[in-house]
């Protein structure tokens, strides 16, 4: 199992249940992450040089992507890979994300990225936010979410929409092969014929 505690956001829009910020605490890393259930795809908030420090083994995918959501218009920013991604808590549980598009934008927020919930599809989640003690009675607990993962590792797949298959009015800006517009996650590495 692994489990966080959810830390209290400055966000003013993130006071429920379907954006939660945790701290990703593994052995190279440490990472305020926000699970975004409305989020399509994993985005790293810090801009390029910190996610090349944070993430050494990046590969560059000659891709793009259209984030929303944050405020504004929106815009088209640069997909990279990272090979070994893991997630995990201050007990040293953990889980690894293979092969992990992330798409990279430089944001103002207390998280450094935001994770969407389509990553943890194979992995039960439960939301906590009490406790029973000796006599049977609830207790309030600081809200918790806990991921109780089947496997050590997972990989992680990418759609990706050619630029050539776009309306003109959209190809604007792209300057990629591809443009990712999804993920998901295999229990095994997928065989590529």
């Amino acid at each position: 199992m692994i489990e966080f505690e959810i830390l209290p956001s400055d966000e003013a829009n993130m006071q429920v249940r379907d954006v939660l910020l945790i701290e990703n605490r593994v052995p190279s890393y440490y990472i305020p992450t926000l699970l975004d259930t409305g989020a399509a795809l994993p985005t790293w908030l810090r801009g390029y040089r910190t996610f090349a420090k944070t993430f050494p083994d990046y590969v560059d995918e000659n891709a793009k992507a259209v984030l929303a959501g944050f405020g504004g218009d929106g815009e088209i920013a640069p997909v990279y890979r990272i090979p070994r991604f893991m997630f995990g808590d201050v007990c040293g549980n953990t889980v690894v994300f293979r092969d992990m598009p992330v798409v990279v934008t430089e944001r103002n927020f207390q998280f450094d990225m935001v994770l969407s919930f389509t990553l943890f599809r194979k992995i039960n989640v439960e939301y906590v936010s009490y406790k029973t003690d000796e006599s049977g009675n609830y207790c309030e607990l600081n809200p918790r979410i806990r991921f109780f993962p089947h496997k050590e590792e997972y990989y992680v797949g990418a759609r990706y929409l050619p630029v050539t298959r776009m309306p003109e009015g959209y190809k604007t800006g792209v300057q990629a092969e591809k443009l990712l517009t999804g993920v998901y996650v295999f229990s095994q590495k997928p065989v590529i014929k």
